[in-house]
């Protein structure tokens, strides 16, 4: 009995020491925790102002950056706005540059159907030429074959007879019926031409290359003038004129 009272106390004994080593590790272990906790909290305070820190650098940083930007965007309004008048200004130059094109163009086709008339005038008149040659040579022959019978009769030695008035008087009425009028017509000359003072008349002026006049009567070959253009003014004639036919073309 007194062995197992023995043995009893010292295993008594030695839990009991186990129970104040664990009790010991326990507060230890408490004691840590509590420790870790305050070690964490103070890591987070430091964290947050760090954290602090940099978001005010940061808005920092952005407030100028911000500046910055606003000043770029006024420069760049300003080098828009010159652009924009400058394009505008362009604009204008590219609208009167159309217009000039437009203007020249009308001009152009002016021009070529101005040279299509001359050329179909040109044709005409070379036409007229060819023709109207044989008849000059014609003229110009009978004019030297006149001219030679006036010589003849000025160095004519015998006299010449006087026709009787009556002869006179049938030749002026003949002269007379020969003359038809008709609708008002304009024509010009085709080259330098004899202006007579009736038909079968004197030679009184020369007129020159393309003057345009106006008749309304006409012989079996001259045109009576009964008006003239002088810088595209029509003027009536004063005195009688004669052309011939051979010498002028309807406009």
């Amino acid at each position: 009995m007194k062995i197992f009272i023995i043995v009893f106390l010292t295993l008594f004994s030695l839990q009991a020491d186990e129970l104040k080593r664990i009790e010991s590790i326990i507060n230890d272990i408490t004691k840590l925790r509590a420790e870790n906790e305050e070690c964490q909290n103070a890591l987070v305070s430091k964290g947050i102002l760090k954290v602090q820190t940099i978001k005010e650098n940061d808005c920092r940083n952005h407030e100028e950056n911000i500046k910055i930007l606003k000043v770029k965007n006024t420069l760049l309004e300003k080098k828009l706005q010159e652009q924009m008048k400058k394009c505008k200004e362009q604009t204008k130059i590219l609208q009167n540059t159309i217009n000039n094109i437009k203007i020249y163009k009308k001009q152009v086709k002016v021009k070529d159907n101005e040279i299509k008339t001359l050329k179909n005038k040109l044709v005409l008149l070379q036409k007229n030429t060819k023709n109207g040659l044989k008849v000059v040579i014609k003229e110009v022959v009978k004019e030297v074959i006149k001219e030679k019978k006036i010589y003849l009769k000025d160095n004519n030695i015998f006299p010449v007879l006087i026709p009787k008035n009556k002869d006179n008087k049938k030749q002026n009425f003949k002269e007379k019926e020969l003359t038809k009028k008709t609708k008002p017509t304009t024509y010009r000359l085709k080259n330098n031409s004899k202006i007579y003072n009736k038909f079968n008349g004197n030679k009184i002026y020369i007129w020159e290359k393309n003057t345009s006049f106006t008749s309304n009567v006409k012989t079996q070959n001259y045109i009576k003038i009964t008006g003239f253009f002088i810088d595209k003014k029509w003027k009536k004639a004063k005195e009688e004129l004669w052309i011939k036919k051979v010498d002028i073309f309807e406009r």
